[in-house]
């Protein structure tokens, strides 16, 4: 079926493509950990757990480091928007309901902003949400005691 080894390796290297790997649970972290203080090799533990040397050496080597193996606070990524940029794109929505994420984009002048990031602001408000679902809860049921 192969010609050669390079050709079974690039095949079985193309079926990875796209496949995305589920986060280690805490179990396996645990277990990581623990095998990596009884002084197994990184190679055998990731053999083992189906996962990469490099996640077990920069786990455990973060478990060293800090004694832990959660992610610091704050170390994703840093918002695209202020917070009063966040306050006038909530404001423009609730003075306007039916203005799309373009106009809004234009009225305040954020060029530098998709109009996804937009939509998640306003879905990052809570009480844009809860004011808007009470309002449709009210409204269908005025609309049940009519009928």
């Amino acid at each position: 079926m192969y010609n050669n080894a390079k050709q079974k390796k690039f095949e079985v290297t193309m079926k990875n493509i796209g496949q995305k790997r589920k986060h280690l649970t805490d179990v396996e972290i645990g277990r990581i950990i623990e095998a990596a203080d009884q002084g197994e090799s990184h190679r055998s533990i990731g053999k083992r757990f189906k996962r990469e040397n490099a996640t077990i050496s920069r786990l455990v080597k973060k478990y060293k480091h800090t004694g832990k193996t959660e992610r610091a606070v704050g170390s994703g990524r840093k918002p695209k928007t202020s917070k009063m940029e966040d306050r006038y794109i909530l404001n423009a929505v609730k003075k306007n309901r039916k203005i799309t994420r373009s106009e809004i984009k234009l009225d305040l002048n954020l060029t530098n902003i998709s109009k996804w990031t937009i939509s998640r602001r306003i879905k990052a408000s809570s009480d844009f949400f809860l004011e808007s679902k009470l309002k449709n809860l009210l409204l269908v049921k005025s609309i049940e005691k009519s009928v």
